[in-house]
């Protein structure tokens, strides 16, 4: 645990470790009317040993194709911040995985966010669809290979 004095408050900063997906860090700054600011900085690694793995079932690329068909892309202004942004809905990857049977894309969290009112907001783990990407693209690389076979 790391603490640092911040213009007379003193913000904190723990380093945990939780379950098999590792947090950075967790910064906490109370404010002078009793509440606290909390900013969460997630690893970008994840434990992936095959030892740790059981019930180890393939997603094909014709699945990652159809369930990817599934999410669009879209452009959203956020009530709570106003900032434009590119993206996905959580609530629609949420269905669209659905069929999966895994919680690990979506989450919710809560919070209130900017101005929104406080309560359960879902969360969406953008790099959870990267598995989905590189058996899509996988799938699609061994298609273009085979058109572009020379016919006899």
């Amino acid at each position: 645990m790391v603490a640092n004095q911040l213009d007379g408050f003193t913000a904190i900063k723990l380093v945990v470790v939780r379950g098999t997906a590792r947090i950075k860090s967790i910064s906490f700054l109370p404010h002078n009317h009793g509440t606290c600011t909390c900013s969460f900085d997630p690893a970008t690694d994840n434990l992936s040993d095959s030892r740790i793995k059981t019930e180890v079932q393939e997603v094909t690329g014709a699945q990652s194709l159809d369930i990817l068909s599934k999410i669009p892309t879209v452009t959203y202004t956020r009530t709570d911040t106003g900032e434009r942004r590119l993206g996905h809905i959580a609530d629609v990857v949420e269905e669209a995985v659905a069929d999966l049977g895994v919680s690990n894309v979506t989450g919710a969290t809560n919070y209130a966010p900017g101005d929104l009112p406080y309560g359960e907001f879902k969360t969406l783990d953008y790099a959870r669809l990267v598995p989905l990407l590189v058996s899509a693209v996988n799938t699609l690389n061994a298609r273009v290979l085979e058109l572009e076979k020379p016919s006899n």
